[in-house]
């Protein structure tokens, strides 16, 4: 009797990855610059936290990639072939968002559910947590096409359930997923290692200002302190990136025919395949100056004391590889952050991890995720060790591995998770 077959998935080119690894995936092997899912830098490794939790959930042996241009043919194939479409949008409840991606005259040539991963809402403090009328006509039929979606936290669900939309599992983050296990212990913190997870701010100079003092505060108290970047930090990637020797130039790629006046170049593309027997490529440097690349970092932090300007120079961290991240987090005796993924990417390891909330979107989850926290909206903003309580979090995590597993059983969706015992049933949405 041959085993049954897994269901065969299909996802977007942009909005998903499944195992860590996504379709832009055209920097040839052995490029340094090259990222797994965004190709070129700046990075924004953010996406594959994510995508490596569920990817390591999901049991799927293969999928279809399809894009927005997609054909009436490859969407009748989709149609007849695939089980679902999956989606890892995680800040698509923002305004409009649903009307530039995924409109609903796209949406309606898709025949099987469209069933969404870590849906979670995107405002700042102080803005209307309001949907567009296209977003919500997008949403409802996404829902009437599913058995459920998994959302981030109860803001999200709320909203949701603002427009007449219940079949939402508040289950926070597929990164959780990533250690494979439920049973998460936190270590107890201390200041010795630190790091902070920063996000670039520059538009924003009040919210740069309270990622500074928070920084600020853990440099005067810490025995040793880092930045790390995770994405969209163009200076202080290209600084980094520099100082390592990650990558310390561009290169130009031309594939080269000689004719009788000498060489002659044609560029070369990503996706080039590799040379041939009696191919041969010309290849053009433009080094980076270091120095200039530490002023643009001056400038950039400028609202920063110096002597923070000079440990991120020193100290900071940044990496186009996953398991990068994981080591580091694994060495760092306290984690403190503006980036919700590379701060649960911590916690995974166990690493006592306090959010700088500075957005609706981290408060929705620390709150559901019962983490210690500081927050622009109120409150104090220097971290106490002695209130950094991850009980409740460690608690909380059986419950959602199991609520995981309804969430794949009920939308057919294989997967490898084995639940775990538990006492009070699983915190999900209505």
């Amino acid at each position: 009797m041959e085993p049954e077959r897994k269901p065969v998935l299909a996802i977007f080119d942009r909005h998903s990855l499944i195992d860590g690894r996504g379709a832009s995936w055209t920097i040839a092997p052995g490029d340094e610059r090259g990222h797994p899912f965004l190709g070129s830098w700046p990075h924004n490794i953010g996406d594959q936290f994510v995508a490596s939790g569920l990817g390591r959930a999901l049991d799927v042996d293969e999928f279809y990639t399809i894009t927005r241009e997609a054909t009436p043919e490859q969407f009748a194939f989709v149609n007849e072939t695939c089980k679902a479409v999956i989606v890892v949008a995680q800040n698509a409840m923002q305004p409009g968002w649903f009307a530039r991606h995924l409109p609903i005259s796209y949406l309606r040539q898709l025949k099987i559910p469209l069933i969404f991963f870590s849906l979670g809402l995107q405002f700042r403090f102080g803005e209307d947590i309001l949907l567009t009328p296209e977003d919500v006509e997008v949403l409802r039929y996404l829902h009437d096409h599913c058995v459920s979606s998994q959302v981030r936290g109860a803001m999200s669900a709320e909203l949701l359930e603002r427009y007449g939309i219940r079949n939402a599992r508040v289950l926070g983050c597929p990164s959780l997923l990533f250690p494979g296990t439920p049973n998460i212990r936190v270590r107890a913190p201390s200041l010795e290692d630190v790091s902070f997870t920063i996000t670039d701010m520059g538009r924003l100079p009040h919210l740069h200002a309270f990622q500074f003092e928070i920084m600020e505060d853990l440099l005067g108290r810490a025995g040793r302190f880092s930045v790390v970047g995770q994405g969209g930090e163009w200076v202080l990637q290209a600084f980094v990136a520099a100082r390592d020797g990650v990558h310390p130039s561009t290169r130009i790629d031309s594939d080269v025919r000689l004719g009788p006046d000498g060489p002659v170049l044609a560029a070369r593309g990503p996706t080039a395949p590799a040379l041939g027997p009696g191919d041969m490529m010309h290849s053009r440097l433009d080094w980076y100056d270091l120095d200039e690349l530490g002023r643009s970092l001056d400038w950039y932090y400028r609202d920063a004391s110096e002597s923070l300007r000079r440990n991120i120079k020193a100290r900071a961290f940044f990496s186009t590889s996953l398991p990068d991240y994981v080591r580091r987090a694994r060495d760092q005796t306290l984690y403190a952050g503006t980036r919700l993924h590379g701060n649960l990417i911590a916690l995974t390891q166990g690493t006592p991890t306090v959010f700088a909330v500075h957005d609706y979107r981290l408060k929705d989850m620390v709150e559901f995720l019962r983490l210690p926290h500081v927050s622009y909206e109120a409150g104090p903003r220097r971290i106490a060790l002695e209130d950094c309580d991850f009980t409740g979090f460690e608690a909380l995590m059986p419950d959602l591995w199991n609520g995981f597993c309804d969430f794949f059983e009920e939308n057919g969706l294989a997967h490898r998770l084995t639940r775990t015992p538990i006492g009070n049933g699983t915190q999900d949405a209505r």
